[in-house]
């Protein structure tokens, strides 16, 4: 993204992982949810 001209210092990571899932792990369903990633302006 900062190849693309995105400044560097307007972007932040947040990694979650195993402690705060969006969905149950029980199902194939909600293990997919949890793959995820988001972009936001």
């Amino acid at each position: 993204m900062i190849g693309k001209g995105i400044r560097e210092d307007t972007l932040t990571a947040k990694g979650y992982g195993e402690d705060e899932p969006i969905a149950s792990n029980s199902k194939a369903s909600g293990r997919a949810n949890n793959r995820s990633v988001e972009l936001g302006c």
